[in-house]
């Protein structure tokens, strides 16, 4: 038993490192930890619960201050990542955290902050539920049973074959309406992975309006 932990923390370790900004990875003794990265925050969350109705999740969100900080803050979060990637429960987590504020006491003591809250565990998606890939026309799409997204991107002013016309990428995100929209288009995600793979995006609004699945974009 001793071995297999020893084997699945030099894993979570070696699926820690240098994951970039808006990427995540899966922690704990039985990967219900998810830590996501985003500029200057690193989100983690306990996904024991979540999915169950009358339950809550814990989020914990550790942030550096970037203008108190003495040294490189791509080095600072490797580290804290590879820490995490150790914790086994989410008792390791907060100590991991609470540890960091205590290495930056006195006139450094806003260098790391921590925030905590928690979180409708129906509004969370449970641990491994969530469908991340890019198609083959390019659609950016990561969905679960409760929320989806999906990004098109169109260069334009771009002239083929033109190196002084470039052109600009503009990107268009699509997400649901309502949560009963998210479960729809992922129950059919999960059985048509192929199709979608090769659908445009006007493929693919078709898809979701013969679906009745609604949606904003921006």
């Amino acid at each position: 038993m001793g071995d297999l932990r020893i084997i699945s923390r030099v894993a979570r370790r070696v699926q820690a490192a240098g994951v970039p900004v808006g990427k995540s990875f899966y922690t704990g003794k039985d990967s219900t930890i998810v830590v996501t990265r985003y500029s200057g925050i690193l989100k983690i969350r306990d996904l024991t619960l979540a999915g169950k109705r009358g339950k809550s999740v814990p989020e914990l969100s550790i942030i550096l201050n970037e203008n108190y900080y003495r040294g490189d803050p791509e080095e600072w979060f490797e580290n804290v990542m590879d820490q995490l990637a150790k914790c086994d429960t989410w008792m390791d987590v907060q100590k991991v955290a609470k540890d960091l504020v205590k290495e930056n006491e006195g006139p450094w003591a806003d260098t790391v902050v921590l925030r905590e809250q928690t979180l409708k565990a129906i509004d969370v998606a449970p641990a491994g539920t969530e469908i991340k890939f890019k198609t083959l026309t390019g659609l950016e799409i990561s969905a679960s049973p409760i929320d989806f997204h999906v990004t098109h991107r169109a260069m334009i002013g771009r002239v083929e074959g033109d190196p002084r016309k470039p052109g600009f990428a503009q990107d268009t995100g699509y997400w649901p309406a309502k949560k009963r929209d998210a479960a729809i288009f992922y129950a059919y995600l999960k059985d048509n992975m192929s199709k979608v793979m090769k659908m445009t995006i006007r493929d693919l609004t078709e898809v979701w309006s013969s679906l009745g699945v609604h949606y904003d974009s921006h």
